[in-house]
């Protein structure tokens, strides 16, 4: 019982944190060649209400256990992507360098 209370509890913990991806300001890729940070806030909050509608936080925080624990099958299972994975695939969609 215990078990599954710290479980929960550690499930609910990692659903409510916002990711902020680390954005090399001065890195340039194919979509944003100037390397313009002029949108950069614009582009991470409409990315992270894009993730936050289309996701399920309790799905999400289980995808992130599920990773976590990938070690114990020697990581032959496959990752699975998190809301954390989607953001960072949507701000580089955007033309931003992103390092984490």
């Amino acid at each position: 019982m215990i078990r599954v209370f710290l479980l929960l509890t550690i499930l609910f913990l990692v659903s409510c944190a916002k990711h902020e991806p680390l954005v090399d300001s001065r890195g340039k890729s194919e979509a944003n060649i100037e390397g313009d940070m002029n949108r950069y806030h614009d582009d991470l909050f409409s990315c992270q209400q894009l993730v936050d509608n289309n996701t399920n936080d309790f799905v999400d925080a289980t995808r992130v256990v599920y990773n976590n624990f990938r070690w114990r099958v020697l990581w032959l299972s496959p990752k699975l992507e998190t809301s954390k994975d989607y953001i960072n695939n949507c701000m580089a969609g955007r033309g931003y360098s992103i390092i984490k």
